[in-house]
């Protein structure tokens, strides 16, 4: 049975908030503007259609149409601030952390998009132009269409042309934390990570906490990966580095190293999978997470939290990124590692339930919501109008 560590965390999170941190991080590389997408199955008049919900349905019409031709009808719900980088951010910094964010948020000027990021961090510094991604949302998964050449612009040295050398030192030196994401579409992100190594190694004790997401790097080469991984355990020995993976991506590493167990959904495989991926990566610490529940692996030996989820999403593109947010929070205010993850599936269960990224005050509440059973229809609803909205 997956531990639901809700009733434990609760505590331990108002004792914080009585006297919380003023933690200092700096997050990067990326920015996309994202366009959440409704693909439509059939159409009853000109107002009313319904969508396809799963990505299986949507499959079938698409391999019916192989050799033919189709035609497919589709709905913008929303254009949004996205990218690994934006979406973490905007959570961290909604947390209360003190930010200062570097990515692809405009050429010419910050695009509006970002304007809300731009007002939560105490920095924001724009490396090139955003990319854009089509969303198309489905009720069991997402499907990410990418435009992302202008990322060949993020570099070593545009980072310290945005932000300024001297700056930017002083920013690795006295940082808390760093967030460095998405490195399967940021073609010089691993060069990044060995510039970054190389200053850390000027910085006086303690170690400062590293969150890594690689985001999804089926594309990428076998080679491409182990080079990065190395990297980071270089990484490593200068700062308290986190590795980040769905399922997905953990399978998929572990198939590089030549993991020769089963790979399922069930527990104590995944736990099996991060234990192994830990030894193999030399990490502090690695973390995998399912849609239903999240385990990870460090020192202390491995941890598991139950998430609270949902059938019916009111979003589920950056859902990865929320959970991600409110595990590395949970690490940086010192919670032991089944609360830590306890509050990454709360703070994913409430985005992907109100498409807001939710204060640690608005995660109490969800909190006590999960323990009374009313996370879902019209119990949440009465309870919670950001889901109204």
């Amino acid at each position: 049975m997956i531990p639901d560590n809700t009733k434990e965390l609760m505590p331990a999170l108002r004792a914080y908030l009585k006297k919380p941190k003023k933690l200092n991080g700096f997050v990067g590389f990326d920015g996309f503007i994202d366009e959440i997408i409704n693909i439509v199955k059939s159409r009853s008049n000109i107002d009313q259609y319904t969508p396809f919900t799963s990505m299986g349905s949507f499959a079938d019409k698409v391999q019916k149409a192989a050799g033919k031709s189709a035609n497919v009808e589709l709905i913008s719900k929303q254009a949004k601030l996205g990218g690994n980088g934006p979406i973490m951010a905007n959570s961290l910094a909604t947390h209360g952390h003190d930010l200062c964010f570097a990515g692809a948020l405009g050429k010419d000027g910050i695009n509006p998009v970002f304007k809300e990021l731009q007002n939560k961090c105490a920095e924001v510094h724009s490396l090139c132009d955003a990319g854009h991604t089509d969303a198309l949302e489905f009720n069991d998964g997402k499907f990410l269409l990418c435009k992302i050449e202008s990322l060949k612009e993020i570099t070593w040295e545009r980072i310290k042309e945005a932000i300024g050398e001297e700056t930017l030192t002083e920013k690795i030196l006295k940082s808390d934390f760093f967030a460095l994401v998405n490195w399967t579409m940021i073609p010089h992100m691993t060069d990044i990570w060995q510039q970054l190594t190389q200053k850390l190694q000027q910085r006086q004790a303690p170690k400062p906490q590293v969150f890594i997401d690689m985001a999804d790097f089926a594309k990428r080469t076998q080679s491409d990966c182990f080079e990065a991984m190395l990297a980071l355990k270089n990484m490593n020995q200068y700062a308290s580095v986190t590795l980040g993976l769905n399922l997905q991506e953990a399978e998929l590493l572990s198939r590089m190293y030549d993991f020769d167990g089963v790979f399922n959904k069930e527990l104590e495989t995944v736990k099996s999978l991060a234990i192994f991926l830990r030894e193999k990566t030399g990490l502090d610490r690695l973390c995998v997470h399912p849609r239903e529940y999240a385990v990870s692996a460090d020192s202390t030996g491995c941890h598991a939290a139950s998430a609270p989820h949902t059938a019916t999403p009111k979003i589920s593109t950056g859902a990865g990124d929320h959970f991600n947010a409110g595990y590395f929070t949970g690490l940086l205010i010192g919670l032991e590692q089944k609360l830590a993850l306890q509050l990454g599936v709360l703070n994913s269960g409430y985005y992907v339930r109100t498409a807001k990224s939710p204060t640690l005050n608005k995660i109490l509440e969800f909190a006590q919501l999960c323990i009374q059973g009313k996370t879902e229809g019209a119990a949440f609803e009465d309870c919670h109008p950001d889901s109204l909205t």
